[in-house]
């Protein structure tokens, strides 16, 4: 053999030892790792019994939602709702003020709301009046355990004593919606 043989042959018995303890830490690896599952393997006697699954419908229909999340919804549309009516009739709009703001324009209103709404006789039966309040103010939302919540919403005219809306809300597809508004009555 020449010197540069022999060079070559070291050089490749070099790598086919690192190749070697590579293959052999390898093997190692997988050799502990199935020992150590082989002994800590929980045996089937030890694992948890499936749980049953529930329908996701059925869960949405008995979650609970909070009544600050009812709070909420009542009043950002109140909120939206009277900055709507000012803004058209600041604007002086020629228009009908269901034009510039539909009732249920942000969602929150059920179906039959709305048309209890759109059917009502004289005044705003959202506001139960017939002029805007110079202020409203909400109580808290008290919550039923049958998916259902009400708001008392305080219609503030000025030195006259506030008139009391009851607002109600629903659970539908885990959301509050506003499915009543009961205005009071007058004496």
């Amino acid at each position: 053999m020449t010197k540069q043989q022999e060079a070559v042959f070291k050089k490749h018995k070099r790598l086919f030892i690192c190749f070697g303890l590579i293959v052999l830490l390898i093997a190692g690896y997988f050799l502990v790792g199935f020992i150590y599952n082989s002994l800590f393997r929980l045996s089937p006697s030890h694992t948890m019994p499936p749980q049953p699954t529930r329908a996701p419908q059925a869960i949405r229909q008995n979650s609970f939602l909070p009544s600050t999340d009812a709070d909420r919804v009542t009043q950002d549309y109140y909120n939206w709702y009277l900055g709507c009516l000012n803004q058209h009739f600041i604007n002086q709009s020629n228009r009908n003020p269901q034009e510039d703001c539909p009732y249920n324009k942000t969602g929150v209103l059920t179906d039959n709301l709305v048309s209890k709404l759109q059917h009502a006789g004289e005044g705003d039966p959202v506001l139960c009046a017939e002029n805007i309040p110079l202020k409203i103010t909400f109580d808290k939302a008290v919550v039923t355990n049958n998916g259902k919540a009400s708001v008392i919403v305080h219609t503030i005219w000025g030195a006259t004593a506030p008139r009391n809306i009851r607002v109600g809300l629903q659970a539908i597809n885990n959301q509050w919606k506003i499915s009543n508004i009961a205005c009071p009555t007058i004496q």
